[in-house]
Protein backbone atom coordinates (compact mmCIF):
# COMPACT_ATOMS: atom_id res chain seq x y z
CA UNK A 1 0.00 0.00 0.00
CA UNK A 2 2.80 2.42 0.89
CA UNK A 3 4.52 1.92 -2.47
CA UNK A 4 1.27 2.50 -4.35
CA UNK A 5 -0.08 5.48 -2.38
CA UNK A 6 3.17 7.41 -1.97
CA UNK A 7 4.46 9.32 1.05
CA UNK A 8 5.24 12.94 1.88
CA UNK A 9 7.76 12.12 4.63
CA UNK A 10 9.64 8.94 5.46
CA UNK A 11 11.62 8.20 8.64
CA UNK A 12 14.30 5.54 8.15
CA UNK A 13 16.02 3.86 11.11
CA UNK A 14 19.17 1.93 10.14
CA UNK A 15 17.64 1.13 6.77
CA UNK A 16 19.31 1.29 3.38
CA UNK A 17 16.30 1.39 1.04
CA UNK A 18 18.25 0.00 -1.89
CA UNK A 19 19.08 -3.17 0.06
CA UNK A 20 16.52 -3.50 2.87
CA UNK A 21 13.21 -3.22 1.01
CA UNK A 22 11.25 -5.89 -0.83
CA UNK A 23 11.19 -3.91 -4.09
CA UNK A 24 14.21 -1.57 -4.40
CA UNK A 25 13.16 -0.18 -7.79
CA UNK A 26 9.66 0.76 -6.56
CA UNK A 27 11.09 2.17 -3.33
CA UNK A 28 13.54 4.37 -5.25
CA UNK A 29 10.67 5.83 -7.27
CA UNK A 30 8.66 6.47 -4.09
CA UNK A 31 11.52 8.28 -2.34
CA UNK A 32 12.05 10.72 -5.19
CA UNK A 33 8.95 12.62 -4.12
CA UNK A 34 9.30 12.25 -0.34
CA UNK A 35 11.20 14.12 2.34
CA UNK A 36 13.57 11.59 3.92
CA UNK A 37 14.78 11.68 7.54
CA UNK A 38 17.38 8.96 8.07
CA UNK A 39 18.94 7.69 11.31
CA UNK A 40 21.93 5.48 10.57
CA UNK A 41 24.94 3.90 12.27
CA UNK A 42 27.03 3.86 9.07
CA UNK A 43 27.64 6.19 6.17
CA UNK A 44 25.75 5.15 3.08
CA UNK A 45 26.31 6.68 -0.37
CA UNK A 46 22.59 6.40 -1.10
CA UNK A 47 21.53 8.05 2.15
CA UNK A 48 24.11 10.82 1.75
CA UNK A 49 22.82 11.53 -1.75
CA UNK A 50 19.07 11.36 -1.07
CA UNK A 51 18.30 12.01 2.61
CA UNK A 52 17.12 15.51 3.50
CA UNK A 53 18.28 14.95 7.09
CA UNK A 54 20.91 12.34 8.04
CA UNK A 55 21.41 11.82 11.78
CA UNK A 56 24.14 9.53 13.21
CA UNK A 57 23.02 6.99 15.81
CA UNK A 58 24.99 4.61 18.01
CA UNK A 59 25.81 1.08 16.89
CA UNK A 60 24.31 -1.80 18.96
CA UNK A 61 27.49 -2.18 21.05
CA UNK A 62 27.37 1.53 21.92
CA UNK A 63 23.88 1.65 23.41
CA UNK A 64 21.64 -0.24 25.80
CA UNK A 65 18.58 -2.01 24.49
CA UNK A 66 16.70 -5.28 24.16
CA UNK A 67 16.49 -7.92 21.46
CA UNK A 68 13.67 -10.46 21.21
CA UNK A 69 14.68 -13.81 19.72
CA UNK A 70 12.54 -16.21 17.68
CA UNK A 71 11.40 -17.96 20.85
CA UNK A 72 10.04 -14.70 22.26
CA UNK A 73 12.82 -14.41 24.86
CA UNK A 74 13.94 -10.92 25.82
CA UNK A 75 17.69 -10.32 25.88
CA UNK A 76 18.64 -6.94 27.34
CA UNK A 77 22.14 -5.50 27.16
CA UNK A 78 24.22 -2.45 28.04
CA UNK A 79 26.47 -0.40 25.81
CA UNK A 80 30.16 -1.30 26.12
CA UNK A 81 31.65 1.68 24.27
CA UNK A 82 30.91 5.36 23.84
CA UNK A 83 29.24 6.38 20.57
CA UNK A 84 31.65 7.90 18.07
CA UNK A 85 31.58 11.62 17.33
CA UNK A 86 28.15 13.20 17.62
CA UNK A 87 26.23 9.91 17.38
CA UNK A 88 23.58 9.29 20.03
CA UNK A 89 21.57 6.17 20.97
CA UNK A 90 18.72 5.74 18.52
CA UNK A 91 15.98 5.84 21.16
CA UNK A 92 17.28 9.23 22.35
CA UNK A 93 17.23 10.65 18.83
CA UNK A 94 13.65 9.44 18.36
CA UNK A 95 12.67 10.95 21.72
CA UNK A 96 14.07 14.36 20.74
CA UNK A 97 12.32 14.21 17.36
CA UNK A 98 9.10 13.47 19.23
CA UNK A 99 9.69 16.43 21.54
CA UNK A 100 10.41 18.78 18.63
CA UNK A 101 7.21 17.77 16.88
CA UNK A 102 5.11 18.02 20.08
CA UNK A 103 4.20 14.33 20.18
CA UNK A 104 2.81 13.01 23.45
CA UNK A 105 4.47 10.37 25.66
CA UNK A 106 8.03 11.10 24.49
CA UNK A 107 9.49 11.81 27.93
CA UNK A 108 11.64 8.69 28.29
CA UNK A 109 14.85 8.95 30.30
CA UNK A 110 16.27 5.49 29.54
CA UNK A 111 15.90 2.58 27.13
CA UNK A 112 14.61 0.54 30.08
CA UNK A 113 11.60 2.87 30.32
CA UNK A 114 10.88 2.26 26.64
CA UNK A 115 11.19 -1.50 27.16
CA UNK A 116 8.87 -1.60 30.18
CA UNK A 117 6.18 0.41 28.40
CA UNK A 118 6.33 -1.89 25.38
CA UNK A 119 6.14 -4.99 27.58
CA UNK A 120 3.13 -3.62 29.43
CA UNK A 121 1.35 -2.92 26.14
CA UNK A 122 2.31 -6.20 24.44
CA UNK A 123 1.80 -8.62 27.34
CA UNK A 124 3.30 -12.09 27.34
CA UNK A 125 4.67 -13.20 23.95
CA UNK A 126 2.47 -15.76 22.22
CA UNK A 127 4.26 -17.42 19.32
CA UNK A 128 2.06 -18.61 16.49
CA UNK A 129 3.15 -19.80 13.05
CA UNK A 130 -0.38 -20.25 11.78
CA UNK A 131 -1.02 -18.73 8.36
CA UNK A 132 -3.48 -15.84 8.53
CA UNK A 133 -5.44 -15.89 5.28
CA UNK A 134 -4.40 -17.51 2.04
CA UNK A 135 -1.35 -16.89 -0.11
CA UNK A 136 -1.93 -15.07 -3.37
CA UNK A 137 -1.20 -17.14 -6.49
CA UNK A 138 2.08 -16.37 -8.21
CA UNK A 139 2.37 -14.77 -11.61
CA UNK A 140 2.22 -17.03 -14.65
CA UNK A 141 5.56 -17.11 -16.44
CA UNK A 142 5.81 -16.48 -20.15
CA UNK A 143 7.63 -19.06 -22.24
CA UNK A 144 11.02 -17.33 -22.20
CA UNK A 145 10.90 -16.20 -18.57
CA UNK A 146 12.54 -17.64 -15.48
CA UNK A 147 11.49 -17.33 -11.86
CA UNK A 148 13.81 -15.28 -9.68
CA UNK A 149 14.41 -16.86 -6.28
CA UNK A 150 15.52 -14.24 -3.77
CA UNK A 151 15.91 -14.29 -0.02
CA UNK A 152 18.52 -12.43 2.05
CA UNK A 153 21.95 -13.98 2.75
CA UNK A 154 22.94 -14.09 6.41
CA UNK A 155 25.74 -11.54 5.94
CA UNK A 156 23.64 -9.14 3.86
CA UNK A 157 20.85 -8.66 6.39
CA UNK A 158 21.76 -5.20 7.73
CA UNK A 159 24.17 -2.30 7.25
CA UNK A 160 26.51 -3.59 9.97
CA UNK A 161 27.20 -7.10 8.62
CA UNK A 162 27.28 -5.84 5.02
CA UNK A 163 30.33 -3.76 6.00
CA UNK A 164 32.08 -6.44 8.08
CA UNK A 165 35.10 -7.39 5.94
CA UNK A 166 35.84 -10.56 7.90
CA UNK A 167 32.27 -11.84 7.47
CA UNK A 168 32.32 -11.07 3.75
CA UNK A 169 35.35 -13.35 3.36
CA UNK A 170 33.63 -16.41 4.87
CA UNK A 171 32.06 -19.25 2.84
CA UNK A 172 28.60 -18.06 3.96
CA UNK A 173 29.03 -14.66 2.31
CA UNK A 174 27.30 -14.17 -1.03
CA UNK A 175 29.59 -14.29 -4.06
CA UNK A 176 28.07 -12.17 -6.85
CA UNK A 177 26.77 -14.53 -9.51
CA UNK A 178 23.58 -15.75 -11.16
CA UNK A 179 23.02 -19.29 -9.86
CA UNK A 180 21.35 -21.62 -12.37
CA UNK A 181 20.69 -25.34 -12.54
CA UNK A 182 23.01 -26.87 -15.19
CA UNK A 183 19.99 -27.94 -17.29
CA UNK A 184 18.54 -24.41 -17.26
CA UNK A 185 21.91 -22.92 -18.17
CA UNK A 186 22.35 -25.38 -21.03
CA UNK A 187 18.92 -24.52 -22.44
CA UNK A 188 20.00 -20.87 -22.56
CA UNK A 189 23.40 -21.61 -24.06
CA UNK A 190 25.19 -20.56 -20.87
CA UNK A 191 28.12 -22.17 -19.10
CA UNK A 192 30.06 -21.72 -15.88
CA UNK A 193 31.53 -18.22 -15.69
CA UNK A 194 29.70 -16.84 -18.74
CA UNK A 195 28.42 -13.28 -18.39
CA UNK A 196 24.63 -13.03 -18.54
CA UNK A 197 22.17 -10.15 -18.43
CA UNK A 198 19.20 -10.53 -16.09
CA UNK A 199 16.26 -8.20 -16.73
CA UNK A 200 13.42 -7.52 -14.32
CA UNK A 201 10.95 -4.79 -15.15
CA UNK A 202 12.96 -1.78 -16.27
CA UNK A 203 16.08 -2.85 -14.39
CA UNK A 204 18.92 -5.06 -15.57
CA UNK A 205 22.10 -6.56 -14.13
CA UNK A 206 25.10 -8.32 -15.68
CA UNK A 207 26.82 -11.03 -13.64
CA UNK A 208 28.73 -14.28 -14.23
CA UNK A 209 26.83 -17.56 -14.26
CA UNK A 210 27.39 -20.14 -11.52
CA UNK A 211 26.14 -23.68 -12.17
CA UNK A 212 24.33 -24.90 -9.06
CA UNK A 213 22.44 -28.18 -8.84
CA UNK A 214 20.57 -26.98 -5.75
CA UNK A 215 18.57 -24.47 -7.81
CA UNK A 216 15.28 -25.69 -9.30
CA UNK A 217 15.11 -25.83 -13.07
CA UNK A 218 13.49 -22.77 -14.60
CA UNK A 219 14.76 -20.58 -11.77
CA UNK A 220 17.64 -18.18 -11.18
CA UNK A 221 18.91 -17.61 -7.66
CA UNK A 222 19.76 -13.96 -6.97
CA UNK A 223 19.17 -12.67 -3.42
CA UNK A 224 18.20 -9.19 -2.30
CA UNK A 225 20.43 -7.08 -0.07
CA UNK A 226 23.52 -7.74 -2.20
CA UNK A 227 25.37 -5.41 -4.61
CA UNK A 228 23.47 -5.16 -7.88
CA UNK A 229 20.09 -6.18 -6.43
CA UNK A 230 19.26 -2.51 -5.88
CA UNK A 231 18.83 -2.18 -9.65
CA UNK A 232 15.99 -4.71 -9.73
CA UNK A 233 12.52 -5.30 -8.32
CA UNK A 234 11.06 -7.91 -5.97
CA UNK A 235 13.14 -10.86 -4.81
CA UNK A 236 10.64 -13.34 -6.23
CA UNK A 237 9.07 -12.95 -9.64
CA UNK A 238 9.48 -13.40 -13.39
CA UNK A 239 12.76 -12.35 -15.01
CA UNK A 240 14.47 -12.87 -18.34
CA UNK A 241 18.05 -13.99 -18.86
CA UNK A 242 20.32 -13.93 -21.89
CA UNK A 243 24.00 -14.21 -22.67
CA UNK A 244 25.84 -10.89 -22.49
Amino acid sequence: DMLEQGLETLLLFNVEPEFDTANPAAMAALLKGAKVIALATHRSPWLEAHADFLLPVAAPAETSGTFVNLQGDLQSFRGVARPAGEARPGWKVLRVLGNLTDLKQFEYESSEEVREELLAAAGEPALDNALDGSAAPGATLAGAELERVGGVPIYASDMLVRRARALQQTPDAWKSALHLHPDTAASLGLGEGDSAVLKQGEGSLTLPVALDGRVATGCVWLPTGVPGSELLGEGFGPVSLEKA
